[in-house]
């Protein structure tokens, strides 16, 4: 499809043409796997209820049987938020501590324009929760729109709105034949009403559902040649679609989810097993004379002639359920390459240095370096690439500007580490200066100011010391 063809559309055949070329959304799988609520294990059809057998206080015409009540229980649906917690992580990985962009120009006022609106924007945080959806619901798109600020690089505020599936909002990218995304269409309600955005390089087109269907509407109204008021197509100051879009062909523990669906319904059987046979239960065979009070040291049971009585107690099936879970979780966690953290598997591992877990957590790190040399990180240069043109156009500076982001690893700072490892590598000699301290330290945001008082501070004590020191000897014993 072409912008010409877009263009030459009426509404409805318009929205119709835009929808249509949008591949199949795995959203409702990705749901379905990220939350816990909407398990199999969760639902009645796949874990029905079970019969259970009360004793009431009647008996039957012998006298002696007692008549048993016919009950329906629930039985344990114990739900993981397996996939939730891989997700996360994962997403902690690919952001990694802090996201940096190296610049070819680094002294340009493009770019510096753009990191400030990056700053501003808190993409840092931003990016986090992008890289859950990407996962979680396969789609996700950020939205730039801009205001004037008269404090701001050239007099425009620029901030994004995420939006996903999740967010009631229906996602339609276009692309032409060389794959390049050419327009990008936003479906969304608002108090039960229809909408339909569609976001192109130089315009932005309203669409709202009415009687008779979707009808365009404009924010914006002007006069034709015969003075008859018409709508104004809002034009876009940017040069490039203010949209950026992310997508992946399916939920991120997909490969997976037939493992994570066995653990559920394996733990919620062994719940439901210990509700059953966790406590000792007593078998009794013929007419019971007496039954021992409940607390009572030293209990005696009575029964007739043909009684006896035994303690039934499960035998060691414990060690068998333990390694069905255990191989499900390595599993688990060794297919979607993440790191199972919790307290009982760290505690044996002792007082390890950052290296060494960086080096216990390779799996995770080449999981999201993955990610940050896939789609992710095509994202992150798609945002930066679209400030630096803004900013171009704005400022009136062609400097052609480039930028790529640097990812870091999401890790343990042990400062000590590095740093003996720096003096052993330099002979001992100091490898930091003191501004090098002060933000190693992370004591102040602003370095540069820091040092700068501190030296003054140093020059008046040095000042007072001289001030208060007594004079000398006069000149003349100096002499002797």
């Amino acid at each position: 499809m072409t912008l010409e063809e877009l263009a030459s559309l009426k509404a409805d055949k318009l929205i119709e043409a835009v929808t249509a070329t949008k591949k199949e959304n795995k959203y409702e799988e990705g749901k379905k796997q990220y939350d816990p609520n909407l398990h199999d294990v969760k639902s009645a059809t796949h874990r029905p209820n079970k019969l259970k057998l009360t004793p009431t206080d009647k008996f039957e015409e012998d006298g002696v049987t007692p008549i048993v009540k016919k009950e329906s229980t629930e039985p344990a649906k114990i739900a993981i938020p397996l996939q939730k917690y891989i997700i996360h992580q994962r997403a902690s990985f690919a952001v990694g501590n802090k996201i940096t962009f190296k610049s070819d120009v680094p002294e340009s006022p493009v770019f510096e324009a753009a990191l400030q609106t990056w700053r501003k924007a808190k993409m840092q945080y931003q990016l986090k929760e992008i890289a859950i959806k990407m996962m979680a619901e396969t789609e996700v798109a950020l939205i730039w729109y801009g205001k004037v600020d008269e404090k701001s690089p050239g007099k425009v505020k620029f901030r994004n709105r995420i939006v996903s599936p999740s967010t009631g909002d229906d996602l339609y990218p276009v692309f032409d034949k060389y794959n390049d995304m050419i327009a990008f269409g936003r479906g969304y309600k608002v108090d039960d009403v229809e909408y339909f955005d569609l976001y192109t390089a130089e315009t932005l087109r309203r669409f709202k559902k009415g009687e008779k269907g979707m009808e365009e509407y404009f924010t914006k109204v002007g006069k034709d040649e015969e003075g008859n008021e018409i709508g104004i197509i809002e034009e876009l100051p940017y040069g490039k679609i203010p949209v950026i879009y992310w997508r992946q062909e399916l939920p991120e523990c997909d490969d997976v989810k037939d493992l994570i669906r066995a653990r559920e319904f394996n733990q919620s059987d062994f719940f439901d097993n210990n509700q059953y046979f966790g406590d000792p239960i007593m078998f009794l065979k013929g007419t019971a004379l007496n039954m021992p009070a409940k607390g009572v040291a030293g209990k005696v049971m009575e029964g007739s002639a043909d009684a006896d009585a035994k303690i039934l107690s499960p035998g060691d099936y414990t060690a068998a359920r333990k390694l069905e879970f255990d191989m499900l979780d390595m599993n688990i966690f060794t297919l979607t390459r993440s790191a199972k953290l919790d307290a009982e598997s760290m505690k044996g591992l002792g007082d390890l240095s950052a290296a060494a877990m960086d080096r216990m957590l390779i799996s995770p790190h080449m999981a999201a370096r993955d990610m940050q040399d896939g789609e992710f990180g095509r994202g992150v240069q798609r945002c930066m690439n679209f400030l630096l043109a803004v900013y171009s156009d704005i400022l009136g500076i062609q400097d052609n500007v480039e930028a790529e982001p640097v990812f870091s690893l999401f890790r343990i700072d042990d400062a000590a580490e590095r740093i003996e490892l720096a003096l052993k590598a330099n002979g001992g000699k100091p490898v930091i200066d003191q501004q090098g301290s002060i933000e190693m330290a992370g004591t102040s945001d602003y370095p540069d100011e820091m040092i700068e008082r501190i030296r003054k501070e140093a020059k008046e004590a040095q000042a007072n010391v001289i001030g208060n020191t007594p004079p000398g000897p006069p000149k003349e014993e100096l002499d002797d």
